[in-house]
């Protein structure tokens, strides 16, 4: 780098910070704050359809296995009628779908721009997934489907959060975020819902009819301004500014900021990959890694994908459409809960007390299953003699309650805050992708590892895992509650520099 450039790079560094300040000074406007309700509020609409496509499986598989009154046929009246194997299937192939989605987001929200990813990229990946499924005349054709919903779920993760990040206001990011994980718990309790009516292919019509806000939602909002300047399209992107806040003194300010932070962020492009070799850097990269291993086998997703199947071959005594539109609840209170106890308990203990929770719930679940028939599914009337019919149900609901506040939502919260700037979006691309592809493994050998190990015995490895995550989250995450980001990245340092200083010495020993 030469003297001019380095002396530009140092002159973009203060002038950044000095805008950082006045941003930070900005409350935004009550028109403001209700357009950006409108925008994010759109852009989520993406992750209710997530829930829709996540949660569609509970309530469908019965049917679609024939074991309802209304199972047995498709949308042509034609019979139609999956094995337990092929479900296995069907519900994990979402999870290979995101695999794809996730490492195509990046460069597509880049060269199209994230309204036009989200509004026709991830709309047509449901809508074509949706119709293959609801038209389907095999098992093969339900499998395309799900790849393409499973695609349409990677894009609206990889790209909705970087959109709302883009068009909130500092005082409104926080608030915006919380809609991600809400309205995918408000997507799973609605197909829950629904499933207590309907059978998979009248399912599949409800999802499609979601589609449509979606796409109206995303059209009457601007695009992100960040993307639009990054582009060069200026009066456009000054035109989504006044679109979000409103003609106001702050859009020059924060106009100012975004061009800043873009011209210094692509000076550090050229070395990016480079830094993942820095021990500081590396450390926390691999403790987000480890935490997404531990959340994706702790069973949880298992559970959301055959809540229905697991109850109706538990022995119990409620009825599994409305157990599962209960269970559909819990996700949505639980999700709500963690923005409250997040702000008074440390990061550490809800991690922690999370999978202790879930471990003793596998645990208990595993008893219960001892007096299921392995073959036939049915019970021997072990519950129903000692009254203990509620039992499945409760155990699953405090399962799916404890770990959704805990690892299901506090995780993501960490990763964020673990993660160093300068690799954090090349870092959570990565980590996304991990989480989608253990997500397929754990929810498609479900059925594999039952057949196995029996229902127990998988509901026991489960219990292991989760008591290994809590062993792993005590020894080796951070406490982040409290610590500003440059703390806890200084925190890094300090550790990888002591470390280093106990090798040398170790090997002045060794001389």
């Amino acid at each position: 780098m030469t003297v001019k450039e380095s002396a530009l790079l140092q002159t973009s560094i203060e002038e950044h910070q000095r805008s950082e300040e006045k941003m930070e000074l900005f409350v935004a406007s009550r028109h403001s704050r209700l357009k950006q309700l409108v925008a994010g509020v759109s852009a989520t609409l993406g992750c209710l359809l997530n829930g829709l496509v996540m949660g569609y499986t509970g309530p469908a598989l019965p049917s679609l296995m024939n074991r309802t009154e209304t199972g047995g046929t498709n949308f042509l009246g034609d019979e139609f009628i999956v094995t337990y194997q092929e479900g296995s299937w069907i519900a994990g192939l979402v999870s290979a779908g995101c695999l794809t989605s996730s490492l195509v987001a990046g460069p597509c929200m880049d060269f199209f721009g994230r309204r036009f990813t989200l509004m026709v990229v991830t709309s047509l990946s449901f809508l074509v997934g949706l119709l293959l499924i609801l038209f389907s005349t095999s098992v093969f054709q339900l499998y395309i489907g799900r790849l393409l919903n499973g695609a349409g779920m990677g894009f609206v993760m990889s790209t909705a959060s970087v959109y709302i990040i883009e068009i909130g206001s500092p005082d409104m990011r926080g608030y915006l975020g919380c809609f991600i994980q809400l309205m995918w718990a408000a997507g799973v309790l609605l197909i829950y819902i629904l499933g207590c009516f309907l059978n998979w292919w009248q399912l599949v019509i409800a999802k499609l009819m979601f589609i449509p806000p979606f796409v109206i939602g995303m059209y009457i909002s601007p695009e992100s301004p960040r993307w639009l300047f990054l582009n060069g399209k200026l009066e456009e992107g000054r035109a989504a500014l006044v679109w979000l806040r409103g003609e106001t003194v702050n859009n020059l300010a924060e106009e100012k900021c975004i061009r800043t932070e873009l011209y210094l962020d692509k000076s550090e492009d050229s070395v990016k990959l480079a830094y993942f070799k820095k021990p500081e850097i590396l450390k926390p990269f691999l403790v987000a890694i480890f935490m997404m291993f531990f959340r994706n086998w702790s069973g949880m997703p298992m559970i959301i994908a055959y809540c229905n199947t697991i109850l109706s071959r538990s022995g119990s005594t409620l009825d599994a459409s409305l157990s599962s539109m209960v269970v559909g609840v819990v996700l949505f209170i639980s999700c709500l809960s963690s923005t409250f106890v997040i702000a008074k308990f440390s990061r550490k203990s809800l991690l922690v007390a999370s999978m202790i929770g879930m471990a003793a719930s596998f645990a208990c679940l595993g008893v219960i299953f001892l007096s299921v028939d392995g073959q036939s599914g049915q019970n021997n009337g072990v519950l129903e003699k000692y009254y203990l019919g509620w039992l499945p149900c409760a155990t699953i609901l405090f399962l799916l309650f404890i770990g959704n506040l805990g690892y299901g939502t506090v995780v993501w919260v960490v990763i964020a805050e673990i993660l160093p700037k300068k690799i954090r979006s090349v870092g959570n691309s990565i980590i996304i992708f991990i989480a989608y592809l253990l997500g397929f493994i754990s929810t498609k050998t479900f059925v594999d590892l039952s057949g196995l190990l029996g229902e127990s015995g998988t509901f026991w490895l489960y219990s292991s895992v989760c008591i290994l995550g809590a062993i792993y989250t005590v020894l080796c995450v951070p406490e982040t509650k409290g610590k500003t980001l440059q703390e806890i990245e200084e925190n890094f340092k300090k550790q990888s520099s002591q470390s280093n200083q106990t090798q040398s010495n170790l090997e002045k020993v060794d001389l």
